[in-house]
């Protein structure tokens, strides 16, 4: 193997301690991750690198910073160098799989990561795989595709543990396939954040969050399945840039803010402004979930009885106004003037002109003497259907 004491990447030379280069099929164990561990003896170095590794497992392993102060630096860097006079022909990283390995201390600056998956752009990084390792105490836990790099996809945790880190799982420019199964502890930024660059919409399922932050997604959409987030404070569960699918879900303080729209079903939220309202954003369709209340008894849903609905919400254009539409049961509306705890009435429509209500029909139940094709007027006790011609809300049936 050629001489590697020094990797390239982001214009950044950094010191390793240990490397390997050109690997096919290798294989590095130890006896645990509490038990055999690489201690980076050189703040801001790098404690193993790779330069070209496919087909590699790597198990039973700790790497460990900050025992010599502050470590902006990396533990497991695996890449392919961006120096050119390291190049060895082995272009990238791929089927590459982590077992049982722990990353920590990694915490200064802003870029002390305890693992690193193909950050550069001369590197294929896909197919990696991280199965029950623990990533704590650092800036980022794992950080994927750092340095534009659009070639490293399919990245997956099954397992594992994200505890004290600014960020959990990080992906600048590479697409995460899978997140499974992972307890997220406290993260001071966010669990899972991926940047603009993803070309892949990220699954996750079966995963435990006790951070105030669970879920960024700036590019794609993202299915969040079976997820629980039990934060102490205010925050988010999903932000999407673009839209999502939330199933079978639980977050005690967290919101959903999706751009584009989006569908969450069967979930459960205690904050009464779940679904957050933004200027322009569309529609989120909701299918039979608690908002305001969850099945812990932590609350009385604003929702009424049955605690369920079927319909969506819709976001007025200053941003600040939101009308629930309920598409078989009208059991409650959120207007200009907050929630509302019956039936939809004429005064709860949002308003005709508004893009995403037009063509919408909806029952009222306080009609005065409607009539067909007439405009509704509210105050009395009667139900009738009106639509929304883009213009204005015309009576359509009686």
């Amino acid at each position: 193997m050629p001489a590697f004491n020094s990797y390239t990447g982001g214009g950044v030379v950094r010191t390793c301690a240990l490397s390997a280069t050109g690997v096919y099929g290798g294989k590095i164990s130890g006896n645990g991750a509490f038990s055999t561990q690489l201690i980076n003896g050189t703040p801001g170095g790098i404690a193993f690198t790779t330069n070209g590794w496919k087909y590699g497992v790597i198990e039973g392993m700790g790497f460990v910073g900050g025992a010599y102060g502050q470590d902006d630096g990396v533990g497991f860097n695996l890449d392919l160098d961006a120096d050119p006079s390291h190049s060895n022909g082995i272009q990238g990283v791929c089927f590459d799989s982590f077992y049982d390995c722990f990353f920590t201390g990694f915490s200064g600056g802003g870029f002390g990561n305890g693992c690193q998956v193909a950050p550069t752009n001369y590197s294929q990084g896909d197919t990696i795989f991280f199965n029950n390792c623990i990533f704590t105490r650092n800036h980022t836990g794992c950080r994927l595709g750092r340095f534009r790099n659009m070639n490293c996809i399919n990245v997956s945790f099954y397992g594992g543990n994200f505890m004290t880190n600014d960020y959990g799982i990080y992906s600048d420019w590479a697409s995460l396939g899978k997140v499974d199964g992972a307890l997220f502890e406290e993260s001071n930024r966010w669990d899972i954040y991926q940047s603009t660059g993803a070309q892949m919409e990220p699954y996750i399922s079966g995963c435990t969050s006790e951070s105030t932050n669970f879920c960024y997604i700036g590019q794609g959409q993202v299915k969040i399945d079976s997820c629980n987030q039990r934060s102490g404070a205010n925050g988010t569960f999903l932000y999407s840039a673009w839209g999502g699918v939330i199933d079978n879900c639980y977050s005690r303080w967290g919101q959903v803010r999706m751009w584009h729209g989006g569908i969450v079903r069967d979930s459960q939220f205690l904050r009464t402004d779940a679904i957050k309202t933004y200027a322009f954003m569309n529609r989120v369709y909701v299918e039979r979930c608690m908002i305001g209340a969850t099945s812990y008894n932590e609350g009385g849903s604003f929702l009424g009885s049955p605690n369920y609905i079927k319909g969506f919400f819709i976001n007025g254009p200053s941003g600040v106004d939101q009308w629930f539409i309920g598409e078989k049961r009208a059991c409650v509306s959120i207007g200009p003037n907050g929630k509302t705890f019956y039936a939809m009435r004429v005064g709860d429509l949002p308003p005709a002109g508004q893009d995403y209500t037009k063509g919408l029909s909806v029952t009222v139940f306080d009609a005065v003497a409607p009539t067909v094709g007439a405009v509704p007027q509210g105050g009395g006790n009667v139900p009738c259907v009106v639509f929304n011609n883009g213009t204005n809300w015309h009576v359509v049936a009686v």
